[in-house]
C-alpha cells in the first residue's frame, strides 16, 4: 500500500535513494533474507521439530557441465520434458522444522523415505507431529547421492514453548507451496537445458542425468518453481491456523 509523504520530511541522498527507506540495505529490492534450509551431510545426526504439514512436488535434476539444474513440474504424467528427454522427475517432500542445533526455523527437503517415519508416527498415535502438541525426530544420514539413506526416530513428545510460539509468529513459516511451485511446462526445458535444442546442439541424454540429493547444498533459489524467493513467510493468522496455536 502506498504511503503519503510530505516534501519537508522526505530525505533523499545524492542518488535519489530514500534515507528512511524500509527496504533492506543492499543491491536493489531483491536483497531479501535468504531461505534457510537444513543441509544434510553424510555421517551426521540431526534433531528437528516439524512445524505444520509437508508439501509434495516433482523435481527434475540434471547435471550439465558440472552444474546441477533443477525444475519442478506440475504433473509428470503430462510433462513433455519427461518424454522428450527420457528423464524422470523425483518425488520430493518439504516441511518447516525447528533445527534443534541452533533453534532456527528451516526448510527440510528430501525423498519420501525421509518422511516415512513422520507418517508412521501419525498412523500410530493419531497426532500430527507438526502441530502445537507434536514430537522431535532424530535423523541420521549415511551415504552420498543415490546411496544416501536416512534413519529417522521419534524421540521427544512435546508442546511448543511460549518462546517457540513467539518465534513462529514473528518469523512466520515458509510458504512451501509458493517456494516449490511448478515451473510452466513450456519453460522447464529451457531452465534445464538452456535454449531449445537444435540439430547442431543436441540435448543431454539420459546418461547425463544424475539422481542426487540436493539437500547436501547448492542454491535454494535454483530449486524454486518461480523466478525468485520473495514473500516466503506466512502471516500470523495462517501460522496460527496451521499449527493450532
Amino acid at each position: 500500500m502506498a504511503t503519503k509523504v510530505e516534501w519537508e520530511s522526505l530525505e533523499l541522498d545524492d542518488k535519489g535513494n530514500n534515507k528512511n527507506s524500509k527496504l533492506p540495505r543492499g543491491k536493489g529490492q531483491n536483497n531479501l533474507p535468504p531461505i534457510d534450509r537444513l543441509k544434510f551431510e553424510a555421517g551426521k545426526k540431526y534433531n528437528v521439530r516439524p512445524l505444520g504439514s509437508p508439501v509434495v512436488f516433482y523435481k527434475y535434476t540434471v547435471k550439465t557441465g558440472g552444474t546441477f539444474k533443477t525444475a519442478i513440474c506440475e504433473d509428470p504424467r503430462s510433462c513433455p520434458v519427461m518424454k522428450n528427454h527420457e528423464i524422470r522427475p523425483s518425488e520430493r517432500y518439504a516441511i518447516n522444522v525447528i533445527d534443534r542445533l541452533d533453534g532456527k526455523i528451516k526448510i527440510m527437503e528430501g525423498p519420501g523415505s525421509l518422511f516415512l517415519p513422520f507418517k508412521a508416527y501419525f498412523d500410530c498415535t493419531g497426532i500430527n507431529a507438526g502441530k502445537e502438541k507434536g514430537c522431535d525426530f532424530n535423523i541420521t544420514v549415511k551415504g552420498e547421492g543415490k546411496d544416501r539413506r536416512y534413519t529417522s526416530i521419534p524421540t521427544n513428545q512435546n508442546v511448543l514453548t511460549p518462546e517457540e510460539k513467539q518465534l513462529i509468529k514473528t518469523q512466520g513459516l515458509y510458504k512451501l507451496e509458493q517456494i516449490f511451485k511448478a515451473t510452466p511446462s513450456a519453460e522447464i526445458e529451457k531452465k534445464l537445458f538452456g535454449e531449445v535444442a537444435t540439430a547442431s546442439a543436441p540435448t543431454p541424454k539420459k546418461r547425463e542425468v544424475e539422481e542426487t540429493d540436493l539437500t547436501e547444498g547448492g542454491d535454494v533459489g535454483d530449486e524454486l518453481g518461480g523466478d525468485d524467493a520473495t514473500d516466503t513467510a506466512a502471516g500470523e493468522e495462517s501460522v496460527d491456523e496451521e499449527l493450532d496455536i
